[in-house]
């Protein structure tokens, strides 16, 4: 697979509103609820959008609950439930997330950015002299990194420059962020006026099958991401009570609109 997605089998607390004034007989009404019921269960169809509210509401307070979670460990900081993500790595950093560099002065060249003038000058002429040393010695192999070695050591120890993998080691840019994909595809898309889901972009997993529902992302790199940054917790428990007890609430306002119209 190359989707990250969760699966869950949300349960039915209670069964009917209390207090709610309507046209249909009491033969009626179970013959309602016992659809409904069916409805959410997988057993039969959604007759009056019981199952859609459900699992809209559901899937909706998941996706918020995942997404804000995510955004907090993006920044740095720990989710509700504790957890937060690891750094990226130093040579990411300085290669590969051209962000990082944001408001650092870079005066120097293209692979020396952090050195000033003075300094890449220097730079430059110490690794000529040691490639000059080295050619005479017949050194070919290991030359061009000993000499760089030799240079930046040179420019460190003696003008304080310092490599840009040393200036942006503790420096926090957001995690997940450079394209936004992943995040996006977690965000939460607004409730239709039925109470309906309907997925945030076609990147984004949601799906009803059998009384199961599945949510997730469907971005290629998903599943590579999780395993060195969890998007979710394999214990959510607290996200589902919350989803479970929203789903609940639009269950009973659908069927309290149902039983009243």
């Amino acid at each position: 697979m190359t989707s990250a997605s969760l699966h869950v089998a949300p349960f039915l607390k209670r069964t009917a509103p209390t207090n709610v004034k309507t046209r249909f007989t009491k033969a009626q009404v179970q013959a309602i609820l016992r659809n409904g019921t069916r409805a959410i269960y997988g057993a039969g169809p959604d007759t009056y959008g019981f199952a859609k509210a459900f699992y809209g509401a559901i899937a909706y307070s998941l996706f918020t609950s995942i997404h804000t979670a995510c955004i907090a460990k993006s920044l740095h900081s720990r989710d509700e439930l504790g957890f937060r993500w690891v750094d990226l790595k130093p040579e990411t950093k300085a290669y590969t997330r051209k962000d990082a560099r944001e408001g650092v002065p870079l005066p120097g060249p293209k692979y020396r950015p952090t050195l000033t003038p003075d300094q890449d000058k220097a730079w430059r002429g110490r690794y000529s002299g040691v490639r000059k040393h080295l050619d005479k010695k017949g050194v070919t192999s290991e030359a061009n990194r000993i000499s760089a070695g030799s240079a930046w050591n040179f420019v460190k120890g003696y003008m304080g420059a310092v490599p840009l993998i040393d200036l942006l080691r503790d420096k926090k840019i957001p995690l997940l962020a450079e394209s936004g994909e992943l995040l996006n595809s977690l965000a939460p898309a607004p409730l239709a006026g039925d109470g309906q889901y309907r997925r945030s972009g076609p990147r984004q997993i949601f799906r009803v099958s059998k009384g199961a529902l599945t949510i997730g992302t469907g971005v290629t790199h998903a599943e590579a991401v999780d395993r060195v940054r969890q998007l979710w917790p394999k214990d959510i428990s607290v996200w589902m009570e919350r989803a479970v007890d929203a789903g609940q609430t639009a269950l009973m306002l659908r069927l309290s609109a149902v039983l009243s119209s």
